[in-house]
């Protein structure tokens, strides 16, 4: 049953032609030309209805699970026609349109993290997750980074892709551009252990986190202020590396979890 309180609930027959725009928010193709992105499941909707974007539509397959209502209306719609909508194999019944924000501005003032061709959307939205955990609300990913909207990465944000500002942008141009605002610390397969590294509290920090596959590319490694790495424990048949949003949640607890 849904429950509805203060708000309402209506039934509206979705169209052919929202069906077919809702399904091209897939594609980045379709991200662009209509500038929305969709979001799915209860708790990461919610959390989306409480931030400060905005949302379009929000449909529910009747007879679904209980939410906390947080927007003007809810539109109701079939099974069929939800699956329709869904970019999951299995779709959990709930499903937003949300607007894709403009582009803002790097605040100095504030730490932030950049994503080095995280191709892996599931890695990328751990990231965005953890980072918000933490209180870092501001990613920088690469122009080759998986799209921010895909809907992949937004289910794995679970909601904290509204709480996070997000920008696009050629790392080593950033890195030039804000060499005297940030210290900037690579993550790397070689470097001085993370454990032994500091910053002062007076200057903003920059945790760069590379690709699995590639890592940090060399114009970006070559400005950084320090690379850093995360030791294994043993030396007899370790992994050959960690998972990308596994080796940035250390960091980020290490850099910005402690103050």
């Amino acid at each position: 049953m849904i429950i509805v309180t203060a708000f309402f609930y209506i039934y509206v027959m979705i169209s052919q032609a929202e069906i077919k725009k809702i399904r091209s928010l897939h594609k980045n193709k379709g991200r662009s030309q209509h500038q929305c992105f969709i979001i799915e499941g209860i708790r990461a909707v919610e959390d989306i209805l409480g931030s400060s974007l905005d949302v379009l539509d929000v449909f529910v397959v009747k007879g679904g699970d209980s939410l906390t209502p947080g927007y003007k209306s809810f539109r109701e719609i079939s099974e069929k026609e939800m699956k329709s909508i869904s970019a999951l194999n299995s779709p959990p019944g709930i499903l937003a349109v949300v607007k894709i924000p403009p582009p803002g501005n790097i605040n100095p003032e504030q730490n932030l993290i950049l994503l080095d061709g995280i191709k892996d959307p599931g890695n990328m939205g751990t990231i965005i997750r953890t980072a918000h955990w933490f209180g870092v609300n501001q990613v920088v990913c690469s122009t080759d980074s998986v799209d921010i909207y895909n809907p992949k990465v937004v289910q794995a944000t679970m909601g904290s892709i509204g709480y996070v500002s997000m920008f696009t942008d050629e790392l080593s141009d950033f890195l030039d551009k804000y060499s005297k605002e940030y210290s900037f610390a690579g993550l790397m397969m070689e470097g001085r252990q993370l454990k032994d590294v500091e910053f002062s509290k007076d200057s903003g920090i920059a945790l760069i986190v590379g690709s699995e596959a590639f890592g940090i590319r060399e114009e970006v490694e070559k400005r950084l202020d320090v690379s850093v790495t995360i030791p294994a424990f043993h030396s007899q048949n370790k992994p050959e590396s960690l998972n990308a949003s596994i080796a940035a949640s250390i960091a980020i607890y290490h850099f910005y979890g402690t103050e």
